[in-house]
């Protein structure tokens, strides 16, 4: 399961307020895990007289976040560290030593806050630029300049976020040597007015909006060397009026995939870029007549494979790739749809699958989890189910780490028990 950032929101109880803090809450799940309990105070952590800027307000009203304090934490993928972000501001929990630090603290609100693979950067977005800061302590570095609201780096367009669920303009290389990033230019976008209605009143806002016919964002996708700040663009084809729905890099960091989605959304390409040269190759292509569906499913295998899904049948179903988009073999098949594909244990070569998911209330909350989402596990060398079934409930951490969360959820508690497997990534 990979490393995620998760948002969560509530509702504060009895007291119904707005500026009550959500806390985070870690704790073993594992026997042999040695880990101190641990409080993430969001109450206590919030900035009385910071203002979140209009990108960070834009991102919890697409998230559903309607509260304040800890509503949002990412790990790394080896389970050391979380990085908090508090109303704009950010702090890093150790797991291993139980300390938590201030990262930063400025007037402007520091977004899209992750932490590198291997642990030893933070990296997010502040005022339109890409920043990281060393997790063993050091002053912050850009890594880009001249980002503005009409020119922005490392971020997520509109449609980027509204349509497509992609909340992030950035991706590391899993060796922290790289990082993939866009630049978004929405200078040519429609300015359209829109009513705003909240407690405090009605007002009128001005804002960048794509409307349909019209222009959209242009998105360039960009690989930069940490260590040199060089930057290389990446080749996405002779039209640039195209969605970039997805990014992601090899397990070897050898090859960074980009999913480049024709406007009408009827033809979208799998392409595999060489990271050096930032040259590109269509290695995998899905066509439809009528709509092509833009899933999370795409995953990279470290043998170099990798896995896909795709409704070419008349329903979603998983299919192997070789790492030159040769199809190696179908999955699953039937007259039933794949929901989702949520992880892969690699070292019994099974996929998790999602067949049915009991899900109440919002896909952003983990407290909402109120049942377990049935699963079925899916040999990836024979395309059969190894010994049956199994039951779930998950939330996307580290794949070397099990924990504990706590979230509360209209006044009350529900500890969510998360386990992986090391060996499984």
């Amino acid at each position: 399961m990979r490393a995620a950032r998760t948002p969560l929101r509530r509702s504060a109880g009895p007291i119904a307020s707005a500026l009550a803090g959500l806390s985070l809450f870690c704790a073993p799940a594992l026997p042999d895990e040695v880990l101190t309990p641990a409080r993430v105070d969001g109450a206590a952590l919030t900035p009385k007289d910071h203002a979140l800027s209009e990108a960070e307000k834009s991102r919890r009203e697409r998230e559903g976040v309607q509260t304040h304090g800890v509503v949002d934490y990412a790990w790394d993928e080896e389970g050391r560290f979380i990085v908090v972000p508090v109303e704009g501001q950010l702090w890093l929990y150790a797991r291993q030593t139980g300390a938590l630090r201030q990262l930063t603290n400025t007037p402007a609100s520091d977004i899209d806050a992750k932490v590198s693979p291997h642990g030893n950067y933070v990296s997010f977005i502040r005022d339109d630029n890409l920043f990281v800061v060393p997790t063993a302590g050091g002053a912050e570095r850009a890594l880009t300049a001249g980002g503005t609201e009409l020119s922005s780096w490392g971020t997520a367009e509109f449609i980027a976020q509204e349509e497509f669920d992609r909340t992030t303009g950035y991706w590391w290389s899993p060796d922290e040597t790289r990082v993939a990033l866009c630049r978004v230019d929405v200078s040519d976008v429609d300015v359209i007015e829109r009513p705003e209605i909240n407690a405090s009143g009605a007002t009128t806002v001005r804002q960048r909006y794509p409307r349909a016919g019209r222009r959209n964002a242009r998105v360039e996708v960009y690989i930069e060397s940490i260590a040199t700040l060089e930057r290389t663009r990446v080749d996405l084809g002779g039209s640039s009026d195209v969605y970039i729905p997805r990014v992601d890099w090899s397990k070897d960091g050898r090859t960074l995939y980009v999913q480049r989605l024709a406007r009408d959304q009827r033809h979208l390409d799998l392409l595999a870029v060489e990271p050096a040269s930032g040259a590109s190759r269509v290695i995998l292509t899905e066509s439809s007549p009528h709509w092509v569906e833009v899933t999370s499913d795409f995953t990279p295998l470290h043998d170099g494979r990798f896995l896909w899904t795709s409704e070419r049948s008349g329903y979603r179903h998983l299919y192997l790739y070789s790492g030159d988009g040769r199809l190696i073999r179908q999955l699953t098949r039937g007259d039933w749809p794949v929901d989702k594909l949520e992880g892969v244990d690699e070292a019994r070569g099974i996929a998790l699958r999602e067949l049915c998911g009991h899900l109440s209330g919002s896909r952003h909350a983990a407290a909402d989890r109120a049942l377990p989402a049935r699963w079925t596990a899916r040999s990836l060398d024979r395309g059969e189910p190894p010994g049956g079934g199994a039951s779930l409930l998950s939330v996307r951490v580290p794949p070397s780490l099990a924990a504990v969360r706590h979230a509360h959820r209209r006044g009350r508690s529900a500890a969510l028990v998360v386990t992986a497997h090391a060996a499984g990534l």
